[in-house]
């Protein structure tokens, strides 16, 4: 390669970095609340956070899939201005969501302010949506204002906050499996990230957490029985931090 030819190269890096490190820092705060949900759902310390490549991989192939089948399209949709197939289409997938954890459990009485997913979580479940399509079609609009557009850039950033965590949540509660310490059966394990291990022992609303490094002498031991697993997943959810 001549040196002129590192001219233009230079001066795409030079031009791009801020971009790049913009999104790179964003990619980080958003996985950071993703990880977050998991621990307000389980109480653990937010000092047991811990990162690392197969983390951040995970937790972005979450995220990305959730804004390629959701915000994307009802993105779209605002854009292109059909309104009521655009609200239909929330509807219809948050109901999905909802239905697909919770089944027919009554929201006004199963979510409380005791527990770990309270009722204004799953009330943004339903907000967020309507509210991001709405600026969409404010914002893209021949004669938006100014505040329009600001407003769009809030509710955005609001749902880069929000949506990782409560998706985190939803998903600790949905979590089909349970893997115990064979040395002490009292401790599951409840998240593994950057080469740690968080487990938790809950027992009628008193939890007990575990950090400790990934280790190849600890043996797990998965829970079979769908009481127990049960039994495990509602001392979590009825015991908020």
């Amino acid at each position: 390669m001549e040196a002129r030819d590192l001219i233009p190269l230079k001066k795409i890096i030079t031009d791009k970095f801020p971009l790049l490190a913009g999104i790179t820092a964003l990619g980080y705060l958003v996985i950071y609340f993703h990880q977050v949900g998991f621990s307000i759902y389980y109480g653990y310390p937010e000092d047991f956070i811990f990162f690392d490549l197969s983390t951040l991989l995970k937790s972005a192939a979450i995220l990305y899939a959730f804004a390629i089948l959701v915000i994307f399209p009802i993105s779209m949709l605002g854009i292109l201005k059909h309104k009521k197939t655009a609200y239909s289409l929330i509807i219809l997938i948050t109901s999905l969501i909802y239905f697909s954890v919770f089944e027919t459990r009554n929201p006004l009485t199963f979510f409380t302010s005791n527990t770990s997913i309270t009722l204004l979580n799953i009330s943004l479940l339903f907000i967020l949506p309507f509210s991001y399509m709405h600026s969409i079609r404010q914002a893209f609009k021949k004669d938006a204002l100014l505040i329009q557009k600001l407003l769009l850039i809030v509710i955005t950033g609001l749902n880069l906050v929000i949506v990782p965590s409560l998706i985190a949540k939803i998903s600790s509660f949905k979590k089909p499996d349970y893997y115990q310490l064979k040395d002490n059966e009292s401790f599951v394990l409840l998240s593994s990230s950057g080469g740690k291990m968080i487990f938790g022992s809950c027992n009628n609303g008193n939890k007990t957490f575990l950090l400790t490094d990934t280790s190849p002498t600890l043996t797990l031991v998965e829970i079979s029985s769908k009481i127990e697993k049960d039994k495990i997943r509602d001392c979590y959810f009825n015991s908020r931090r």
